[in-house]
């Protein structure tokens, strides 16, 4: 598949990865002394022929997904005006200031020593107020417009060294891993979208070392908070044992497409229980673990169709935005799409309420930034 892959960035391509190794693990690991241990603790999973009939749906809309993408190219229409300077600096230095406003009142709200005591408890009181904690979340938008000022408009932002540390390092007080993912991955991977260097052996180093460091900080969080390096893997296979036992138990209830494109979050507040499957969900195979891979929603509206469907969609996306390489919304978005399919291993983020948030953010600063005279 590496060698079919024709994006210009390989990121889509740790996405395939992750769920092949993942659905593979699942299937060869699934009678060991550890897994039943720790993660079918309640109930056994056969990984059935259901199971692996969908693998296989998977892995062909792969392989229809490299054929598409050199066929079909969607086009968009690309903000004009240049970029004026003076704007995206004062963006920079508004959303950090924001930011810094949002942490400082979610930490207040709080006790430190909460989050070594009682992880749960410590993310409701740090994240309890909204607005502030959105607020707080400013810091991706933040170091996204900071990348693309340095690297596109060659722009030195005085004290962004100092004020790029505390956004980073205020990701480690909300107490949930994928706030930490977000504010280190995402930037990240908008950094490489822009890099113009043709050395790909530099990179490559780069990369690499950027991941090693981040599974080290990551590691760290897991020791601290969330049982060390096999809270690592239990957080990576159990969503593939969770949603086989779905399959294997749960009667199919066709679910409304609706459901693909409205945040999860706002099911709480709106009776959407007419799309629902009737499938239960949750802590079911132990009481750690309640994800079910990006795949679950998919079966649910379109049954063993859906890779089959959105995978090739997702890379068409993908494969042009690529191409769009001088806008900073474009470039945000690719990044987000990205930064989406990699957890698809985990779960469905692409309508995840945070990151149309930030789509929404960066599409008004790439707005405000042009001069439309220009």
């Amino acid at each position: 598949m590496y060698k079919l892959d024709n994006f210009k960035q390989k990121w889509f391509y740790i996405s395939e990865v992750l769920i092949i190794l993942g659905f593979s693990f699942a299937f060869f690991m699934k009678n060991s002394v550890y897994i039943r241990k720790y993660i079918l603790i309640f109930d056994s999973v056969k990984m059935s022929w259901e199971v692996f009939l969908f693998f296989i749906s998977v892995l062909f809309s792969y392989f229809i997904g490299y054929f598409f993408t050199r066929k079909i190219v969607f086009v968009f229409k690309v903000g004009f005006g240049n970029y004026k300077k003076t704007r995206v600096i004062l963006l920079y230095y508004f959303f950090s200031f924001l930011s810094f406003l949002g942490f400082v009142h979610n930490l207040s709200a709080t006790n430190l020593g909460l989050l070594f005591v009682n992880p749960r408890l410590y993310e409701h009181l740090f994240g309890r107020n909204v607005i502030f904690n959105y607020l707080y979340f400013l810091n991706v938008p933040a170091l996204i417009i900071y990348i693309f000022a340095k690297k596109h408009l060659g722009i030195n932002i005085k004290g962004s060294f100092v004020i790029n540390l505390f956004l980073l390092f205020e990701s480690f007080f909300h107490g949930i891993k994928f706030t930490i993912s977000d504010t280190f991955i995402q930037p990240f991977l908008f950094l490489n979208l822009l890099e113009k260097s043709k050395n790909k052996k530099r990179m490559l180093f780069w990369n690499i070392l950027f991941f090693l460091t981040f599974f080290v900080i990551l590691l760290l969080f897991f020791v601290s908070v969330r049982g060390g390096v096999w809270g690592i893997i239990n957080y990576y296979i159990s969503n593939f044992y969770n949603f086989s036992y779905y399959i294997e138990n749960n009667k199919l209830v066709f679910s409304l497409p609706l459901r693909l494109l409205v945040p999860r979050e706002f099911f709480r507040y709106i009776n959407f229980n007419k799309f629902e499957s009737v499938g239960s969900t949750g802590f079911i195979l132990n009481l750690k673990y309640n994800t079910y891979t990006a795949f679950l929603n998919l079966y649910n509206i379109f049954w063993y169709v859906g890779p089959l469907l959105f995978i090739p969609f997702l890379m068409i996306l993908i494969s042009s935005l690529e191409k769009i390489r001088n806008n900073m919304f474009y470039c945000f978005l690719l990044d987000i799409m990205l930064y989406c399919s990699i957890y698809m291993f985990f779960s469905w983020q692409f309508t995840k309420f945070k990151y149309i948030y930030y789509i929404i953010l960066l599409f008004f600063a790439d707005y405000i930034s042009r001069d439309k005279k220009g």
